[in-house]
């Protein structure tokens, strides 16, 4: 790693038998004029992992005047201390939680008045100390599920994201893990298809909206997930087979046994979801046989994972559910095409007008004719 020219803030760690003792550090910093503040502590309770005690060293933090040269710090300190005891320090808040371990608690817990320095060090250890805290609630959140991928600017601000990316990634990689290890998962999926304009996917949107169910639509591409930050409901909007190979789809749908799906960057896991609606112009069967007509797959597996089918048409949508016992969709239901009707009740003249004023701008010759044109009733709505 590459040393500062200069320093503004300076940690210095050595052991105490290379000289570098209470007395050694008291002297520097009463007779250093360049130390603005100062705060030091012994470490004699230190373990090592296998148990034994790590040998007494002295963490003295500094914070300057002005720039200070490297070199002039190593003439300083020449005899007891080299270049690669000289540490930057990310935050100096944290260093002086750091002092008696106060924002890492599974360290020994110096007691504070060990510490020796010339300014009022608990205050900043206390705002380093709350760093810490908010940055263990953030990862307790993404643990429980309460933030997730898709919604972290709610609980996440950049500047946090930024200072502790690799912990909040690691913390959702985790959570990740930790779903996949579950046995069981309950999830629905619903297949739906139909002419082009037939309300399908404003249908898919409003289902998730019913169940409070955060919402992702796939990009339809090969890397269909791109872009899938853990919500709750995904659509595979206007989906055709040709979007992944079979043995994938099916991993998505299953609807039992967690799993992740292959993505570009990194392999999505789809633990969260709970309901994945499919939207296609496409029946199942003509799907299956057009599209997986090279894999070896029976229908039925992939039948037994959509419980329910719908068929949207112009006027009407048709209902059926999968029968466990008789391997086939059971019709339950028909009846008109309300989600058409409420898309035009929802879309009134006023909303086209304002539409078309957007698109054409509201003070172009083009707008202004087709206006009075819907004016003078020339132009039905």
């Amino acid at each position: 790693m590459s040393v500062p020219k200069s320093w503004r803030t300076l940690e210095i760690m050595q052991q105490c038998r290379f000289g570098f003792t209470e007395e050694y550090v008291s002297d520097i910093c009463k007779n250093w004029s360049v130390i603005k503040d100062y705060a030091y502590i012994k470490h004699d309770r230190d373990l090592n992992e296998d148990g034994t005690t790590v040998e007494s060293h002295i963490h003295l933090m500094l914070r300057f005047n002005c720039a200070v040269p490297t070199s002039a710090i190593l003439k300083k300190l020449e005899g007891v201390c080299e270049v690669q005891h000289l540490q930057r320090m990310k935050s100096w808040n944290a260093a002086m939680a750091y002092l008696c371990h106060d924002n890492k608690p599974e360290k020994y817990q110096y007691d504070h008045c060990n510490v020796v320095s010339n300014f009022d060090w608990e205050k900043d250890a206390e705002k380093g100390v709350s760093g810490y805290k908010r940055l263990d609630l953030i990862i307790s959140q993404i643990d429980t599920g309460i933030c997730k991928r898709y919604n972290i600017t709610d609980y996440v601000t950049v500047q946090e994201y930024t200072r502790w990316k690799t912990k909040i990634d690691n913390a959702f990689s985790y959570r990740d893990v930790k779903l996949l290890n579950e046995v069981n998962r309950i999830m629905d999926v619903v297949y739906i298809w139909g002419d082009s304009g037939t309300g399908k996917t404003t249908y898919a949107k409003k289902c998730a909206e019913d169940r409070k169910l955060s919402m992702f639509i796939s990009s339809g591409g090969s890397d269909f997930l791109d872009g899938y930050n853990g919500q709750e409901c995904i659509i595979l909007d206007d989906f055709r087979g040709s979007t992944a190979p079979l043995n994938v789809i099916l991993k998505l749908l299953d609807n039992n046994t967690c799993s992740s799906v292959p993505s570009r960057y990194r392999n999505k896991s789809i633990s969260e979801c709970k309901l994945i609606i499919i939207t296609t112009i496409l029946p199942m069967e003509k799907m299956f046989s057009d599209v997986f007509e090279l894999n070896s797959e029976p229908l039925d597996q992939f039948k037994r994972r959509c419980g329910v089918v719908m068929h949207f048409t112009m006027d009407e949508i048709e209902t059926s559910l999968y029968s466990i016992k008789t391997g086939e969709y059971e019709k339950i239901s028909i009846m008109p095409n309300v989600v058409l009707d409420s898309i035009r009740q929802n879309f009134t003249v006023e909303d086209k007008k304002e539409y078309l004023k957007r698109v054409l701008g509201g003070s172009s010759d083009m707008f202004k004719g087709i206006a009075e044109a819907i004016e003078r009733g020339d132009i039905p709505f």
